[in-house]
């Protein structure tokens, strides 16, 4: 009997500590079809109302009122909560005020991603025809910077943006093309990489420069530090300026079985006539990884 006893306080006291940690859903927590809502978090592993109160520049006390949220402790994974009328610098939606910020100049000189469309973990990812992208209440500048392949230093001047820290929701961004690993402009290949943060069974846009015209290229991915290659993934020619784009999709595995689990990954853009002289690589952030590791 005491065995018996000691076995159902320790289920009690983990099932105690689970719902300390959020695993279970609260009664009247916001969803989508609730009531429109234009700034939208998806609760993910490991948060915490607090934590994503304090990412968002919230109170979370009004975080919860916000969403029906009784017990702060109790969020569910996958559970929506809006962040309207909450946001840092963001006016409620139903506020009475008409005036919005105008839309930013886009130089006429600037190659802009016009269209785009990324998802990363069911989360869309979206800019319009003139390549502006309208800030959520969750994006950060360093995130946004991995969806669209642009370095965040870029992304910041060609923005005005003086602190890379603060964003706030509705901000509208220019989204330039994606940037290409160094050198470049130059005379050495180089690969640029939308989106860089990527994992088995993504499909990521692949354009090389500066390689020779009219020449076949074979993409691969790639570990330098550990000289893991894949299979081929894409084998594409290039075009009288030495240029190629090419959608391939990360593979599962290495060339040896083993799964790409490192936390960067290269995709590499080599001559396959001359594979180890001439080619360009640059690298995506593996979603493998950061899963397992609960980033």
């Amino acid at each position: 009997m005491q065995i018996i006893k000691r076995v159902m306080l320790c289920n009690l006291a983990l099932l105690l500590i689970a719902v300390v940690m959020g695993v279970y859903m609260p009664a009247n927590a916001q969803t989508d079809d609730d009531v429109p809502c234009i700034n939208k978090y998806v609760v993910r592993d490991g948060d915490t109302l607090s934590k994503i109160a304090q990412a968002n520049n919230v109170d979370v006390n009004e975080l919860a009122v916000a969403n029906g949220i009784e017990d702060p402790r109790l969020i569910f994974i996958g559970d929506t909560l809006c962040l309207d009328g909450l946001v840092e610098a963001r006016p409620n939606p139903d506020s009475t005020s008409t005036t919005q910020a105008p839309p930013p100049i886009v130089p006429p000189t600037l190659e802009v991603q016009r269209n785009a469309e990324i998802v990363i973990r069911d989360v869309e990812y979206t800019t319009d025809e003139n390549g502006i992208y309208i800030v959520r209440g969750f994006d950060r500048l360093y995130n946004l910077s991995a969806v669209f392949g642009v370095y965040m230093n870029e992304l910041a001047a060609v923005n005005n943006i003086t602190d890379p820290s603060v964003l706030y929701a509705g901000q509208q961004l220019i989204i330039p093309m994606p940037s290409y690993s160094s050198p470049v402009p130059g005379s050495f290949p180089a690969i640029s990489l939308v989106p860089r943060v990527a994992g088995p069974g993504y499909t990521v846009t692949v354009r090389g420069a500066n390689y020779p015209p009219d020449t076949e290229v074979e993409i691969y991915a790639e570990k330098f530090s550990t000289g893991k290659k894949s299979e081929v993934l894409e084998t594409v020619t290039t075009d009288e300026s030495g240029r190629f784009e090419v959608e391939v999709e990360i593979p599962e595995t290495w060339s040896d079985g083993t799964p790409l689990t490192d936390r960067t990954i290269s995709i590499v853009g080599r001559v396959s006539e001359q594979p180890n002289t001439i080619f360009g690589a640059n690298f995506y952030l593996n979603l493998v990884w950061l899963d397992a590791n609960n980033r």
